[in-house]
């Protein structure tokens, strides 16, 4: 069982994080040494108390009880829940997310420790501490880990962002009706064809005189991106995030909201994701009592680029009906290669929208 930290005349108030930082500010796993005077270790084995599994289609978790050091419990939930940071590149001198990765159930990887939805004091009688909060030899805690709808990867680990800490929302498929001109199609009759010797059969091979149309599909979809520094994220913030979605126009910096990706993102291809914005939401971090965000990036998915436009020919001249791209001037841009201002979109490449890096100034004209 773990020894008794508390001692007769001590702050009964929780003690500060030890953490390791690196140079640039950047979440440091514990050290051994910090490690072992957590002293932890697990109660309610004999009586089959420890742990409890609960398997549900929306909600998989384990709850597994522990003791440790009383005046070690805010590290030892640090180290059981991770924490995020901004921390700053000596190398590239800019911004970007540090993140101490939490603590995951032996043998299942995706069950990571979410909450502590317990603490109490145990192992004897407590006494009060000098501020008045009770001071008790060992604590316990009633730890939660469920089965993460994101990868909690640590430092390093990743090339893009958004592949850690990152969940797939819900989509939804909305239908669009695209109307078409008169005399784009014909009337065609079953074995009109082989009658024309005969006579042509009404109304075989006659124009359709009025507007037509057929269904296009596109999809709203969303990733939400978990428990940024509260610094991460807004108009005073100080990374290049918030800058980034919303434009600065008087440094010469365009939004990417309205914008198609360039390159390719979560499995579509470039130019078929329409960014519409991001949904913001402030939760409590459950280790540095400070505030975080959560981040919903949301687009609008097509089966084609945004900037390709239905071409629908006339009887008169018929061709095969299809999508091309629609710019001023006489050049084709593929959507990798799309300067500013000669389509209906701009490009940008939208796995920026993970970082905190700052914008460039634009080159002066």
């Amino acid at each position: 069982m773990p020894q008794s930290h508390a001692l007769p005349g001590v702050p009964g108030g929780a003690r500060p994080v030890d953490w390791q930082s690196g140079i640039d500010n950047s979440l440091l796993p514990f050290t051994k040494a910090q490690v072992a005077r957590m002293n932890f270790g697990s109660p309610d084995v004999r009586d089959g108390g420890n742990p409890i599994h609960v398997r549900e289609p929306n909600a998989c978790s384990i709850r597994r009880t522990w003791f440790c050091a009383y005046d070690q419990v805010e590290n030892f939930t640090a180290y059981l829940l991770g924490a995020s940071r901004v921390a700053f590149s000596l190398s590239k001198f800019q911004p970007y997310l540090s993140r101490l990765s939490p603590q995951y159930y032996p043998g299942k990887p995706r069950y990571i420790a979410m909450a502590v939805e317990e603490c109490r004091g145990a192992q004897g009688c407590g006494i009060e501490g000098t501020d008045g909060v009770p001071v008790y030899p060992a604590a316990k805690l009633v730890v939660r880990y469920e089965q993460a709808r994101y990868i909690a990867r640590p430092d390093g680990s990743q090339q893009y962002e958004f592949e850690r800490y990152t969940q797939k929302l819900p989509s939804s498929t909305e239908v669009n009706y695209l109307s078409l001109h008169g005399s784009c199609l014909n009337y065609l009759v079953k074995d009109g064809v082989k009658a024309l010797g005969l006579g042509i059969p009404r109304p075989h091979l006659v124009p359709v005189p009025y507007s037509v149309g057929f269904p296009l599909s596109q999809s709203l979809v969303s990733w939400k991106w978990w428990r940024l520094p509260y610094d991460a994220w807004g108009p005073t913030g100080n990374c290049g995030l918030f800058e980034r979605v919303h434009g600065n126009p008087s440094l010469g910096f365009l939004p990417y909201i309205g914008t198609v990706n360039s390159e390719q993102m979560m499995g579509y291809q470039p130019g078929q994701l329409l960014f519409l914005g991001v949904e913001e939401e402030l939760d409590p971090d459950p280790v540095t009592d400070e505030l975080v965000w959560n981040l919903t990036m949301k687009f609008l998915a097509k089966s084609t680029d945004h900037n390709w436009l239905f071409w629908p020919d006339s009887v008169s001249n018929p061709s095969p009906f299809s999508f091309y791209f629609a710019g001023r001037g006489n050049t084709y841009y593929d959507a990798w290669t799309l300067p500013d201002g000669v389509a209906l979109f701009n490009a940008r490449p939208h796995t920026k929208l993970w970082s905190l890096e700052r914008q460039k100034l634009p080159a002066p004209p």
